[in-house]
Order: structure tokens, then C-alpha cells, then sequence
């Protein structure tokens, strides 16, 4: 089955599709232009869990000038090493600068790993105004990215733990108002392996920094990669052997202990450490939490609160609550419609089936 759009017509040889699969096709045809709001860009669970590092996390290394972070993204652990940890800063500016770097090496076809953007273009993409400002601002960004090497463990298919140590950047420079940084071979080679993910250019434009909606911009970006595993559902026979439907999905559940995780790594305290010498949960987790989730669904996405089935709770369920009735609520989050869906293989459905 091979498929083809040529001037807006789609066609697709030697199998008919049904209308389900139809449905499909069309609704990816017909959202082309999510483009002007998302862009692309190559991940997977360690560079989602670099995206998300916190100078918060850091620790010296023993005997060295390097800092340590370690933190987890599913299965997958990563253990970021930064040299002369103290003359740099793992900012939300960094990670930024890290995901707009690594969206134009994927929008280029991921095949070079010198990246280059003009400054004008890099303060556009990342909401910045001053142009004396973004230059130091990206100057001492891509020092960090410089100074950073990670260490990365997750399961193969055998259950085995597979290892991959790498550089970020080997090599940056500004000239001429346009930044230049080099992916390292092991990145570059990992990042080509990568599936592409649809990520809201609005993110990258977030004010969100320790002062304000510190949060903000971690939060939007687990979302967004929780929305990538959660596109489509598959309904399955009786057997459970055969797909016999796909339903595009807009909305999906996620624990709020999911996200609060996440807040925590980013410097929100835990309700461990004050539960003991505050009651003012609402004011340094819950409140925080809903502002800052709030501030990163702008012109995204939608959420509530819901509980496990996606219910939406009842205005006395919303009232007051313990932390324990709040950290068990969930929250649906549910995309705007100009999200570029992810097609799934139906050639590979159907060879599945067979």
C-alpha cells in the first residue's frame, strides 16, 4: 500500500482502504497547515528527560568541578555530567535552546550535524525581544550545552540495560549574528534513530523562569510527549489476536502524581518536606501546580480535572480536598484540533491481522 499526495488528492494503490482508514488519511490531509502552530522534532524518552533536566537536581561530584543530575523518564535513566558545574547554569532558557537546535536539525532532515540559525530567527522562535540580551543569553546557553555529557541506561527488547555515553555539542560559536553549534557524533547518530514529535512552537516562547511559572515550560513538554503515545487507541477483537478499529483520540488522562513528579524535579518542594512544618499545601503545590499547568496550555490545550475513567469531577468533588484526594485526582488534557496526528502503519494493521 503506498500512498501519495499529489495536489491535495490522495491515492492509494493495490489495497482499498476502509472508512476507517479513510478517516485517517483525511484528517491528516486536512490538518496540513498545523505547521504554522507545531514543528517537528526528533526524541525519545532520554532526550525528552535531557529537555527536562533542572539545575535544581544538581550535585557536586566528588573531587571534581563537574555537577551531577541524575533523573528517570519512564524506563529509561539519565545521568547528566557538567563540567565546571559552577561557571554555568542549566536554565529553562537551555532546554529551549537545546529543543530549537534540535528542531532545525530534524526540519533539515537530520542528515548534518552542524546546525545553523540567524539570531533574528533564534529570538523570534524563543520569544526574545532584545537583541544585546538574546545574544548573551544564547552565548552562555550553548556554554551549558558545551559543558554537558550524559550517560543514558534503558532495556532493550531482551531486557537488557543498553548504555550510551555522549557529548551534546562539541564545537558552538555566534558570527556574524547567525549561532553555529555541533551536534556530537554520538548524538547526532542517536538523535537520526529518533521518531519525530510534533512540539508547539508556543512552548518555546513561554515565560516561564524561576521567577515566573517556573514549572510551566517542564510540565508542557511531558504533556506533549505524553500526547505522542496517546494519538490513537487501537480496539482489538475478542481474541485480543486482531485490530478491528482505530479511534483517533484528542484527549487523555495523566495522574496528577505524573505531573506533580514532574514540578517536583523542577524545584517545587515535595509535600514530604513540608507536611511536617506547613499546612499551607494549597499555597506552595496545589496552587502553584494550577497556574503553571494553566500557563503552559495556552492556545494548546485544554485540561480539567477528572478522575480515573476521565469523568469530570462534580463541583463538591471540587471543593477543598486533602492532598491525598488531590495528588489521587487525574486531569484531562485534551489537544485543540490543529494537532498534526501521527498516522499509524495501517499496511502494518493489516499485515498484522492476517
Amino acid at each position: 500500500m503506498i500512498e501519495k499526495d499529489i495536489d491535495n488528492e490522495l491515492e492509494i494503490e493495490n489495497e482499498p482502504l476502509t472508512e476507517v482508514e479513510q478517516e485517517l488519511y483525511f484528517t491528516q490531509r486536512d490538518i496540513a497547515n498545523s505547521a504554522k502552530t507545531y514543528a517537528m522534532v526528533k526524541q525519545d524518552s532520554a532526550t525528552n528527560a535531557l529537555s527536562r533536566a533542572s539545575q535544581k537536581g544538581i550535585k557536586p561530584q566528588e573531587f571534581t568541578n563537574n555537577g551531577i543530575i541524575t533523573t528517570k523518564n519512564g524506563n529509561t535513566d539519565l545521568k547528566l555530567i557538567i563540567e565546571d558545574y559552577s561557571k554555568v547554569a542549566l536554565k529553562q532558557s537551555t532546554s529551549k535552546l537545546l529543543r530549537l537546535l534540535t528542531i532545525k536539525f530534524t526540519e533539515e532532515g537530520g542528515n548534518n550535524k552542524l546546525i545553523k540559525i540567524s539570531l533574528r530567527e533564534a529570538m523570534a522562535d524563543l520569544g526574545l525581544k532584545d537583541e544585546k540580551d538574546a545574544r548573551a543569553k544564547i552565548k552562555k546557553d550553548l556554554q551549558t550545552l558545551y559543558n554537558i555529557s550524559c550517560e543514558v541506561q534503558k532495556p532493550n527488547r531482551k531486557g537488557e540495560k543498553d548504555f550510551l555515553t555522549f557529548r551534546i555539542i562539541d564545537a558552538k560559536s555566534i558570527e556574524n549574528s547567525v549561532i553555529y553549534a555541533n551536534f556530537s557524533d554520538a548524538i547526532f547518530q542517536h538523535l537520526q534513530k529518533c521518531d519525530p514529535m510534533p512540539y508547539p512552537k508556543q512552548l518555546l516562547k513561554i515565560e516561564s523562569n524561576s521567577q515566573k511559572n517556573p514549572y510551566a515550560l517542564y510540565l508542557g513538554d511531558k504533556i506533549v510527549e505524553l500526547k505522542k503515545l496517546n494519538q490513537y487507541e487501537k480496539i482489538m477483537s475478542k481474541d485480543g489476536k486482531k485490530v478491528e478499529q482505530i479511534i483517533l483520540k484528542r484527549s487523555f488522562n495523566v495522574s496528577v502524581k505524573v505531573l506533580i513528579d514532574i514540578c517536583v524535579e523542577s524545584g517545587m518542594p515535595s509535600y514530604e518536606t513540608i507536611k511536617d512544618k506547613s499546612r499551607h499545601v494549597d499555597k506552595l503545590i496545589i496552587a502553584p501546580f494550577e497556574r503553571d499547568l494553566t500557563a503552559c496550555s495556552t492556545n494548546i490545550f485544554d485540561w480539567e480535572y477528572c478522575n480515573a475513567k476521565g469523568v469530570r469531577l462534580t463541583d463538591k468533588q471540587l471543593e477543598k480536598v486533602t492532598y491525598k484526594e488531590f495528588i489521587d485526582r487525574y486531569v484531562k488534557i485534551t489537544f485543540k484540533e490543529d494537532y498534526p496526528v501521527a498516522m499509524p502503519n495501517i499496511k502494518k494493521v493489516k499485515q498484522a491481522n492476517k
